[in-house]
């Protein structure tokens, strides 16, 4: 039985010395801290960030046996580690590869090819909050008080974030909240949208927070093992 408390990393920790990889501190940090805020019912860190969710060891678990465990990725020189999903099924996992190479990746339920994109969950963290503050519609409450959740998220992954990450964080959720166009995909209508950050200045940034070599891959997808 796996705990959904403060004992959630050392459930995770458990797993990941089954599957041959060690947690990274800042990875650890991250699971306790959604595990202890959940329990204290007080700020859950990446709350407010649309489409994502934590998962526990026992999700982690069902997903590497089901679907992204090395005995399914057949041949793959990589290990990965779920710790959050999307609604629609995607992981977000810790990928390690065989030469050393670590990171965070977004693998796609539906889609062969993944990219570990961020170097470190600081750098993913980061990331996704500024993506967030492209479209304050996508919040569950009016603009004001999802920056002010916000702003307590990021102060509670303080500890996670590298302090340059924190003041450019700092600084974007301190912006004026503007009406800019927005373009969710490339076969999107643009829309006008309430943001803090226009979605070139936000591409650029990710730019600048992505690995210097992003190294692509490929997945087995769960229904084809």
């Amino acid at each position: 039985m796996f705990s959904k408390g403060t004992g959630m990393l050392d459930d995770f920790e458990d797993i990941a010395h089954e599957i041959g990889i060690s947690i990274p501190n800042d990875l650890g940090r991250l699971i306790a801290l959604s595990a202890e805020s959940n329990r204290e019912a007080s700020a859950v860190p990446l709350a407010t960030i649309y489409d994502f969710a934590f998962i526990d060891a026992g999700d982690s678990e069902r997903m590497l046996e089901d679907w992204l465990g090395r005995n399914k990725q057949r041949g793959a020189e990589y290990t990965l580690l779920p710790f959050g999903q999307s609604g629609g099924g995607d992981a977000y996992c810790f990928v390690v590869f065989e030469d050393g190479d670590e990171g965070i990746a977004k693998v796609m339920h539906d889609q062969e090819d993944a990219t570990l994109e961020f170097p470190s969950v600081s750098h993913w963290i980061t990331r996704e909050y500024i993506k967030q503050c492209e479209n304050l519609e996508d919040l569950a409450c009016e603009p004001p008080e999802g920056i002010e959740r916000m702003k307590s998220e990021v102060a509670l992954v303080g500890a996670v974030l590298l302090p340059e990450h924190r003041e450019l964080l700092h600084g974007l959720l301190d912006a004026d909240v503007v009406t800019r166009p927005y373009q969710a995909g490339r076969k999107a209508q643009v829309r006008r949208v309430r943001s803090l950050i226009s979605q070139e200045a936000s591409e650029a940034l990710y730019q600048s927070l992505m690995s210097d070599d992003p190294i692509e891959f490929v997945v087995v997808l769960e229904w084809e093992d």
